[in-house]
């Protein structure tokens, strides 16, 4: 199994309190790798420092060899690394579709002298564009809310717009902060089936997620953290009976005799 990004002995903290201690992750290309953990585990401040929101204290992040844990968002966007986020960020005043076209890329008709030398090529540009970003808003059911603005939407449609958004982008290592958060069963499935299809495209996929049934149903490799450290790894059928993996969620087993 290849790796596509490499992760060694990250920390960050805050105020004193240890975020991040001393992680480190081989992350598999083309597979779908999970993030858990309890509430404050750190994985949202992991998710911040390898997308470039946040610096780390010490420890290395690289891409195909690069060392990235320094550069900033765009970037990285630009490397190859897209992102969603646990509270969603879009343009409230624009509607649905125009955040989509924002996020496609490599624009032909950027300058103002394609603008006036090649406007059919611009028309064409844009035309594939919008077609596109109907096409990704029909896959999540919302075609028909591409010319409302975003800020009319629910919270669920916000956050499937934001993913809609992310490939858009079209980056081959996807990052989701707990993308199934506030959705319904049905989009919940939708949603599944759409990051394991992504892999068959040669995708790869990083998620923090709270909803552990998901996570043992789509999940190729797990990633336990805990007080900012990590305390297990492997596949999901090593995760669920893992002792310190139970520990940390539930707390001590008490004794059966007990």
């Amino acid at each position: 199994m290849s790796t596509i990004l490499q992760i060694s002995n990250l920390s960050k903290s805050f105020d004193g309190i240890q975020a991040l201690n001393r992680v480190s992750l081989d992350l598999p290309r083309g597979k779908i790798s999970a993030v858990i953990g309890p509430n404050g585990a750190g994985k949202t401040t992991l998710f911040n420092v390898l997308t470039g929101f946040l610096t780390p204290d010490e420890g290395e992040v690289s891409l195909g060899g690069k060392i990235i844990e320094d550069m900033r968002p765009h970037k990285l966007a630009l490397l190859g690394i897209g992102r969603t986020f646990q509270n969603v960020r879009l343009f409230a005043q624009m509607t649905v579709l125009d955040n989509l076209l924002l996020a496609m890329k490599n624009p032909k008709g950027v300058s103002l002298w394609a603008a006036l030398a090649r406007p059919q090529i611009m028309q064409a540009e844009e035309h594939a564009n919008r077609a596109r970003g109907l096409e990704l808003l029909e896959l999540f059911r919302l075609a028909d809310k591409a010319g409302e603005l975003a800020e009319n939407l629910s919270s669920g449609q916000s956050k499937l717009v934001e993913f809609a958004r992310l490939l858009a982008l079209n980056t081959d290592i996807l990052l989701l902060d707990e993308p199934m958060a506030g959705l319904y069963p049905e989009m919940i499935e939708t949603l599944k089936k759409t990051m394991q299809a992504l892999i068959t495209q040669g995708k790869t996929i990083l998620f923090v997620e709270h909803n552990i049934n998901v996570v043992m149903d789509i999940s190729d490799h797990i990633v336990v953290l805990n007080h900012g450290q990590k305390i297990a790894e492997g596949p999901p059928q090593e995760i669920r009976k893992d002792e310190k993996v139970i520990e940390a969620y539930l707390g001590k087993r008490q004794d059966a005799s007990a």
